[in-house]
Formats: structure tokens, sequence, C-alpha cells
């Protein structure tokens, strides 16, 4: 690997050396680390993540529709090379042996692991040394994308941390070797999530222009080789997905959601107890870090830090919403994070000052995986409830939600954990129905004709039975609100403090 010039504030690569913890101490540390980021999905039954039921449904879908009349009564597969199938390819064979929901958990497990292995990744090709450094992923993990439930996008961000490591990692090698593999690296991104692959080029970008001495000296053909090889995933856009309509080309910029961006690393809304620890962790942090690389006690990788910096300037100027992807601005700060941890150095010789510190941290880290783990906790009553409503069901259901968000009632506040938004597709996992509102915008899961229902007019309560699917015709009503009259006409299946079923004889 190529050797850069020293700089101030930047280590030489110091390769195979562990730092004070010693070897045995630091895989020890890594270890407890997996354990606790695992922690909360194991004390909660409920799922974590706004989306995640919804791709859940999906995988559910997808491994068990070939088996299921029911399912495939409702549901379709679309063939072909299409985009944001990365968790499709991490799930699927996992729900064909587990239980869908179980099949989840592993999932997210898997991908907190691989944010914290593509960092130690980076560190390790970058500054030739596998430290203790990015045990700071500890506090990132738990972030606002893995509260969203963006699964899928948090798979593309793994792969392309990984991809930008390879990027640097062969650098010395022949020219067609190197489109070769940074090809493979951009298609499969494409395929995984399209934000996850500019999140790519981002980093790439950042990192030719910003991160290496003298990038204006760069090569012709090595720009060329930059764009070059997106050209098999610009073939496959052109070739299989249909224009976007001209609606949703558009943007839009929300100043307040600015300031949600930038604490979205830290921040799980997991609130135990009453802790907020998002804005004291982001402050505690942001000021330890300043303090201590002025007083050379913290170094950082410049190839490194580059995109890092240019990631958390894009949760500034990125739109709120562009070509039918929300919350766009929310997806670069994390990366950007996980960036500036696989940047860090701590000097050796500064490195027992920092006990103190690292005891903080760690308490830190402790009460974050806690307040998450007791976010979702706190939600598993009403979502024990919700599953046990679902036996009222006959397979095959169609499903139709009626949320009363306007004025909830204070039991329903698992605002914290906002999954109930989307929870409705629990009944494709457990039931083999379906839930009007979220399939027809899959990518790979279509829906079968004649399913459709006016969600507006359900959101509103202006529904009538007409307005329903012919087949299933069941309503799920209120949301621990019981002020709003039941609709004439509809019989009771189930009676719950939380959620209520009714059908439409």
């Amino acid at each position: 690997m190529r050797k850069g010039p020293s700089r101030p504030g930047t280590l030489p690569p110091t390769r195979g050396k562990l730092g004070r913890l010693g070897k045995s101490g630091l895989w020890a540390a890594y270890a407890v680390l997996a354990l606790l980021l695992a922690a909360p999905l194991l004390v909660a039954e409920v799922p974590l993540g706004m989306d995640t039921v919804n791709h859940l449904a999906r995988i559910h879908v997808r491994a068990h529709i070939a088996g299921d009349a029911d399912l495939a009564g409702l549901f379709g597969l679309r063939d072909g090379l299409v985009p944001y199938m990365g968790l499709d390819w991490l799930l699927t064979p996992l729900a064909k042996v587990m239980p869908t929901l179980v099949a989840g958990r592993v999932g997210i497990v898997l991908i907190l692991w691989g944010t914290v292995g593509a960092v130690v990744v980076l560190q390790r090709v970058f500054t030739g040394r596998i430290g203790a450094e990015p045990l700071l992923m500890g506090l990132v993990s738990y972030n606002s994308l893995l509260a969203s439930g963006f699964l899928t996008y948090l798979v593309g961000v793994v792969g392309a941390l990984l991809g930008l490591a390879a990027w640097h990692g062969l650098r010395d090698r022949p020219w067609l070797a190197r489109l070769g593999a940074a090809a493979a690296v951009a298609t499969a991104l494409y395929l995984t999530h399209l934000l996850a692959l500019a999140l790519y080029g981002v980093m790439l970008g950042a990192y030719e222009v910003f991160g290496r001495p003298r990038a204006w000296r760069t090569p012709v053909r090595e720009w060329a080789l930059l764009g070059m090889q997106v050209l098999p995933s610009a073939l496959l856009w052109l070739s299989m997905i249909p224009p976007q309509p001209p609606e949703r080309t558009s943007a839009r910029w929300l100043l307040e959601t600015k300031v949600l961006a930038l604490v979205s690393p830290v921040d799980f809304a997991g609130r135990g107890n009453g802790i907020a620890l998002t804005f004291a962790i982001l402050a505690g942090c942001t000021a330890s870090a300043v303090i201590l690389t002025r007083r050379g006690v913290l170094a950082w990788d410049r190839k490194l830090a580059a995109p890092a910096i240019v990631l958390l300037l894009m949760g500034l100027v990125a739109p709120t919403w562009a070509l039918g992807v929300y919350l766009v601005d929310l997806r670069f700060p994390a990366p950007g994070v996980f960036l500036g941890i696989a940047a860090l150095t701590v000097l050796p010789a500064a490195a027992p000052r920092l006990l103190p510190l690292g005891l903080v941290l760690a308490v830190a880290f402790v009460l974050q995986v806690w307040s998450a783990g007791a976010a979702m906790h706190a939600c598993d009553h009403q979502y024990g409830e919700l599953r046990a409503a679902m036996q009222a069901l006959p397979q095959g259901t169609v499903l139709t939600t009626v949320l009363e968000t306007e004025e909830p009632a204070p039991e329903a506040a698992c605002t914290d954990l906002p999954i109930f938004e989307h929870i409705a597709q629990l009944v494709t996992v457990e039931r083999s129905g379906y839930s009007p509102d979220f399939f027809s915008r899959l990518t790979s899961v279509t829906v079968r004709p004649g399913l459709d229902t006016d969600a507006h007019a359900i959101r509103t309560h202006q529904l009538t039975p007409d307005m329903l699917p012919r087949q299933g015709r069941i309503l799920w009503l209120h949301m621990g609100n019981h002020s709003r009259p039941v609709p004439p006409g509809m019989v009771l299946l189930h009676a719950g403090s939380f959620f209520d079923l009714y059908s439409i004889p």
C-alpha cells in the first residue's frame, strides 16, 4: 500500500500495533461491543424501526409466495435486476428457514455488526493498523437511520464503506483490474440501494478531490476510471427501470429537518425513563474531538476525514425529498461520522491520559444502548396485543388501517419508537394477508389488480363499504383513542385497550 507524505496531525501507518489494550484485550472489547449492540434486539419483542415491518412483509412474500396460495393471490414478484434488493438478498434465505420476524432481528444485528466491521476495515486499509478507535461506533450504531427502519440503505452504507476501502487499497493495481473491481462494487450498490450508490460516489469524489495532496495532478485516466465504473449501473437503469414520472423528479428543502439531519448519527429517539442522550453525546464528542486534536492527542487521516466532512455538509445542503426518496438529508451525516471514526487515531503517548474520557464514553455507550432497548420494550404490551388481535383475522385478509393520530390518548404514547405507523403489514407476515398502503410502492413485490383502496378517504374517516377491496374487508380501528365514533354497519371482531378490529359484513 502506498504511503502518503507525513503531514501535521496525520500519523504514518503503524502496522501491527494494536494500542495499549493489547491484542487479547482489544478483541475482548470488540466482543463486548458486539454483545451490547445485539442486546436491545434480545430484550424487546417489538420490531426495531418504523419501516422495518414493511421490509419484513416484503421479505416474507419473497420467501413464501411459492408455497402459499393466499400470498400468491395477493402479490407477485418482479423479475430482473432491479434496485433496492440489498435487504432481500440478505434476509430472504433466512426467512425460508426461520420465522420472518426472527430473521429480521438477525438481519438488524448483522447490519449493526457490519457497520462496525466496515469501519475496522477502513482503518486497517488506510492506516495499516487496527486500534480501539472503532469502538466509538457504539455511540452511533443506534441512530436515526435505524430508528426509521432504513435497513436496505444501511446494507448499502456498509457496502459503500467497504467499496471506499477497496478503491484506496487497489490504487497500485493495474488499471483494468481496478476498473473491474470498481464496476462490480458500483453495480452491487446500484442493486442494493440507489442512494447508497450516490453515497459511494460522493465519498470517492471527496476522496479524490480533497483527500489526496495535489489531486489536480491526478492523471486523466484516474478520473475516467471514476466515471466509467458506473456504466453497468447506467445500462441497467436505462434497460430495466421505466422513466420516473415528472411529478417525482422535483425536490424540496425543509429548514427544520436540517437539525434532525445533523443529530441523526446519535439520535435513536430512545428515551429510557426520560433520559435523552442525543444532544449530550453529540456536544460532548464534538467538543472533545476539537480540544484533543488541538492539543495533539488525536490525529486524523486526511484521506478519510475529507469525505467525512463532505458527507456532514451534505446533511445541510441535500433536499429533504427528491425523486420519491424521503429524508434524503438524513442519509449522509451518519456515514460521515462512521468515516470520521475510521480516520481517527489516538497518539500512543497520549493514550493513558484518555482513560477517564474512555470510561465516560463507555458509560454513555451503555446508556445509549439501554435507552434504545427501553424505548423498544415500552411498546411490547401494545405490540403483543396487536399480534393477539391478528388471530381474529382469516387467512388471506385484506387489512385496511385507520389510525387515530390526530388526538392520541396518553396510553398510545409509543412515539419514541413510531413503528405503528406501518405496523399493519404484520397481517402479511402472520396471516398471509395484505395491507394496501405500502406494497404498491415496492420495487420487487407487486400487488395483484383490484386490491387498491382510497387511502385518503380512510385517513379522513370518510370511509364507506364500497371503498374497501372485495377480499377480506377488515378494518383495524383506533390507536388507543376511543373518542371517534365507529362507522355505521361495522361489526366488532376483537376488542383491546390499544387496537380494535372491525369488519364490514
